[in-house]
């Protein structure tokens, strides 16, 4: 084959196609300029043919006889399954082939696994040992072949989604938060979310420079996640859990899908035609109709957000999981949450209905999916190998990952990414935060503030979490210092930290055994949000929890129970171990409910309800549980609530309407709360829940949030 296939080499001339006649496809005979992978597929086919006939297939096959037919016309021992696989490559339109090499190598798969048969009536006779051998090696080319097709293609895929961008250009420079830049179709104007706390606008501004003009007059709705309608005249926006838009160049806001009770919109993008509009409330991704209001379900899922449809219209990209990263505007938004390390996955959903497809791992944080002109790219943002970068991802036609992920950019820590439509320029928000331990003494008799606060670290990090340990001598903490999120702890005064956690996985949220042996944290190594133990002694981590989302664990005051809840489903959760040291399956004892914390007597476990601030208490062995605080119309929010040392009250922490973080006390008797200390200083701010007491002091983060705007011409795809 080898020798007739070199004897009328085709020259290479401009204009003239290039490829050996017998086994180009008829696209690529033809000099088409779109001739694609499936041209390969064809010559592939073209060998697998004659390797089992002994020549290659005809130019033109008959339509009396299909080609699988003149294929076992001299070979009647060849499988029926093999001959129409092999003829399936041979059509002469590139849509009827295989679509790609994964698809062929599949069903090749099912063929050399199937019992064999034959093709007609006169092959009962059994198969001579050189027989079986032959079709066993023209298999095994084949299949080789097949692969080598495979990774060519998708290595040559990877190359054609390296993205290079060219000169890029800062378009923002104020303090504070730039953040979630929307291009308009032609690449012109940028429409982003801009504030300092929990108030957000969205503002428009030209790419060649002058000054930004909001959206809308209103000045007391909180504005985020814009995005331009496929004509550029007008930019959808969330805002006060709805949906809403308004004219591009400024004009009367419209009502585009209601607020619910209980039910925030964490998502909202148009449909490429403009005539739906899909968006994400609760667990359900839903289009509803401009203007007729016809509503229709896509799909269910855990935390979708960020969702991005395809050019095409068959589907849509969305982020599954730690929608915080990119929520603003509840309590749990912008003011604590705004940025969340946790990993995260991008999946792909047909738009017309079905199961979501991860293209990504769950073990990395994976957000701000966007698609390329063409719609064969996905355009995200990823720390999975260090800084958040931008990285490019090829899709296959069936709708999942065709290759592996390219890296765009690096070091650059991009918050979020979108493209043009025309394809000619990308935006991105920088984001950069750094978030300290700092202290404050509990005021017992005047309200306190930040004026009294004193910083226990002052490195460039981010820390999230932070708890004191059982004998008062510690702050246990995460830090991303390393490049990774780990554990460590500090002297409650401060001084030197020491890492308590090792390797490549981040771990959040550690908390210490009473008797300061072990660490219990959560961490996404397996995929889902896990709890695991780390003996302080070097011994092997543990995983106890599977399945059951653990996060934010606490010790019981004995050591031998822990208390965690799951964040999906907002049920809490209590796990004991035997004398043998033997943990058991974790058991639901209340919900819903977040962050739960243990009485200094273990008796009883206190929570927060996650739609509307209430401190619910309930016994560590289950039964009914009851409010212990429910929040009035004029009263804060809980976020997060802990026992004091007494276990005669409760403390706990909230924002207000302009992200001002508090700390408040009510009796476990119930009652109205008392204010004990507001952090009033605008350049301190405490942006997250998460705060800590060893019954003389609060410890808390105090967060630097800075983010600006940039645009970047593209130079290829």
């Amino acid at each position: 084959a080898v020798s007739e296939a070199a004897v009328e080499p085709t020259l290479a001339l401009s204009g003239i196609a290039l490829g050996t006649a017998a086994y180009m496809a008829p696209e690529q005979a033809a000099n088409d300029p779109l001739v694609d992978h499936r041209a390969d597929i064809y010559a592939v086919g073209t060998l697998a043919y004659e390797l089992l006939e002994g020549c290659p297939p005809p130019r033109q096959p008959s339509d009396a006889v299909p080609l699988e037919r003149q294929l076992v016309s001299h070979r009647t021992d060849v499988p029926e399954g093999l001959a129409s696989l092999i003829s399936k490559c041979l059509a002469l339109a590139p849509a009827d082939r295989w679509q790609s090499a994964d698809d062929l190598l599949a069903h090749l798969a099912r063929v050399a696994a199937a019992p064999t048969s034959p093709t007609t009536d006169r092959s009962h006779r059994p198969r001579s040992r050189t027989t079986r051998l032959a079709i066993f090696i023209g298999l095994a080319l084949f299949a080789a072949s097949l692969t080598a097709l495979a990774i060519e293609f998708a290595t040559h895929r990877n190359e054609r989604s390296a993205l290079r961008l060219g000169r890029a250009t800062q378009l923002t420079s104020e303090p504070g938060l730039e953040v979630q830049p929307s291009l308009s179709p032609d690449g012109r104007r940028v429409a982003y979310a801009v504030g300092r706390s929990q108030q957000m606008r969205i503002a428009v501004l030209s790419v060649a420079g002058g000054k930004p003009t909001w959206l809308t007059g209103d000045t007391t709705q909180n504005q985020w996640l814009p995005r331009w309608s496929p004509d550029g005249t007008r930019i959808l926006f969330l805002s006060n859990g709805g949906v809403f838009s308004a004219p591009a160049r400024g004009g009367q806001t419209r009502e585009e899908v209601q607020h619910r009770n209980g039910a925030i919109i964490t998502s909202a993008t148009w449909s490429p035609d403009g005539r739906e509009i899909a968006y994400v409330r609760g667990d359900s991704l839903l289009a509803r109709t401009v203007g007729s209001g016809h509503l229709r379900l896509i799909t269910t899922g855990a935390d979708l957000h960020s969702c991005s449809w395809s050019p095409d219209g068959i589907r849509l990209a969305c982020v599954s999981g730690n929608s915080y990263y990119v929520t603003a505007g509840t309590i749990f938004g912008l003011g604590p949450m705004f940025g969340n390390r946790a990993p995260s996955r991008i999946v792909l959903i047909p738009s017309v209905g079905g199961k979501p497809v991860s293209v990504t791992d769950s073990s990395s944080l994976h957000q701000s999916p966007v698609w390329s002109r063409d719609g064969r790219t996905l355009y995200y943002v990823s720390n999975q190998q260090g800084p958040r970068d931008i990285y490019a991802l090829d899709v296959a036609a069936r709708g999942h990952s065709g290759s592996e992920p390219v890296r765009v950019t690096t070091g650059m820590g991009v918050q979020s990414v979108d493209l043009s439509t025309d394809g000619t320029r990308v935006v991105y928000a920088v984001y950069a935060s750094t978030a300290n331990i700092w202290a404050m003494p509990i005021p017992r008799i005047a309200t306190g503030s930040f004026a009294s606060a004193v910083p226990i670290t002052s490195e460039n990090q981010t820390v999230e979490g932070v708890r004191v340990s059982p004998d008062g001598r510690w702050l246990i903490y995460d830090s991303d210092l390393s490049g990774t999120s780990a554990i460590y702890r500090v002297p409650v005064a401060g001084g030197d930290a020491e890492r308590l956690t090792r390797g490549p996985f981040d771990a959040f949220r550690g908390a210490l055994s009473p008797n300061g042996a072990e660490l219990v944290y959560h961490s996404f190594q397996t995929g889902t949000r896990e709890l695991f133990m780390a003996p302080l002694d070097g011994g092997p981590v543990r995983q106890l929890t599977r399945s059951s989302g653990g996060s934010m664990a606490n010790w019981s005051p004995d050591g031998n129970a822990l208390t965690f809840f799951n964040m999906n489903t907002a049920q809490v959760f209590v796990m004991r171990r035997d004398q043998r040291g033997r943990w058991g399956t974790p058991r639901v004892v209340g919900g819903p409910g977040v962050r739960p914390e243990w009485s200094p007597d273990g008796r009883t476990i206190a929570f927060v309800s996650p739609n509307d601030g209430r401190i619910r208490v309930v016994s560590a062995d289950s039964g009914a549980q009851r409010d212990l605080y429910e929040p009035g119309p004029n009263d804060p929010l809980a976020e997060l609530a802990i026992f004091a040392a007494s276990g005669r009250e409760i403390y706990f922490k909230s924002h207000d309407a302009r992200g001002r973080a508090s700390f408040w006390s009510v009796s476990t008797a119930g009652g109205r709360p008392r204010l004990l200390a507001r952090l009033d200083d605008s350049g301190h701010a405490s942006n997250r829940f998460e705060f800590a007491s060893d019954g003389k002091r609060f410890y808390f983060t105090i967060e630097d949030r800075q983010s600006d705007i940039w645009v970047a011409e593209v130079m290829s795809h």
